[in-house]
């Protein structure tokens, strides 16, 4: 008598079934990614960001310029305002505030430089206009910005190893409110317990990150040409590789992100 006849036999599990909605179309189910159902090993990340920066360099040194051009908005009122002789406290106030000033100028072109390196990881080709995708997401991806940033702030004012925390665990927060369509709150939430999980090698692909584009720095600033595409696209490998993305990612791409899955 097969099981399917025997009313006494056990009850089956799938335990190989993939959680609901977490690769069918490319994107990984929040549960499993704040469970830590997700592993990156930093120099394969920086790795594929290296090879993949090809045909989108001047895309991607463009969006940075632009991105540049409104920062530095924020540092022309800090001279204006300040002048050389503001003190400390004037000075961390007039940064704080001229920074609050352009966040509605400065936190959607981020939100549209991850979608351009989310884009580039997931096998697609960029666009500039992509860098201004997001001003219509424009109040809650700059509330999403405030909450980092005060978050960050505080965590530097009482200590600084928090600050460091929270600055590295929470830095997924933007592309969570652009391309998931998260609330500002839940995003930080999000990005935090998924981060928490691998943190040191969160930690140790930052600081990879950070050692890319130094480098590229110290070449006379002609590498960073190359160092600065190369980083921001494996940065769209890191948040594909935790959260995925929905937006026609590649079989190839699903098939490393997921060996589990087949072809679509």
């Amino acid at each position: 008598m097969s099981d399917e006849q025997n009313p006494f036999a056990p009850p089956q599990a799938d335990l190989q079934k993939p959680s609901e909605g977490a690769m069918s179309t490319g994107e990984r189910s929040l549960d499993d990614a704040m469970a830590g159902n997700w592993s990156i090993t930093p120099s394969e990340i920086i790795k594929q960001g290296w090879e993949a920066k090809d045909g989108v360099k001047l895309t991607f040194l463009i969006a940075f310029f632009l991105i540049g051009l409104a920062s530095g908005v924020s540092g022309g009122l800090n001279a204006v305002l300040g002048g050389d002789d503001a003190g400390f406290l004037k000075g961390l106030a007039l940064s704080i505030g001229s920074g609050l000033v352009v966040l509605p100028l400065t936190a959607p072109l981020q939100a549209g430089l991850w979608r351009m390196m989310i884009r580039r990881a997931a096998g697609q080709t960029p666009e500039v206009s992509d860098l201004f995708a997001h001003f219509k997401n424009i109040v809650p991806i700059c509330i999403g910005a405030l909450i980092v940033l005060v978050a960050t702030y505080v965590g530097f004012a009482l200590l600084v190893l928090p600050g460091i925390y929270l600055s590295i665990a929470a830095s997924l927060t933007t592309p969570l409110i652009a391309e998931r369509g998260l609330e500002p709150l839940e995003a930080f939430q999000t990005s935090i317990k998924a981060l928490n999980n691998h943190f040191f090698d969160v930690f140790v692909l930052y600081l990879l990150l950070g050692v890319v584009g130094i480098a590229g720095f110290l070449a006379f600033g002609i590498g960073l040409i190359w160092a600065a595409p190369a980083a921001a696209i494996a940065s769209g490998y890191f948040y594909l590789t935790v959260f995925g993305w929905e937006d026609k990612v590649t079989d190839s791409l699903r098939q490393r992100l997921d060996p589990t899955s087949g072809p679509s």
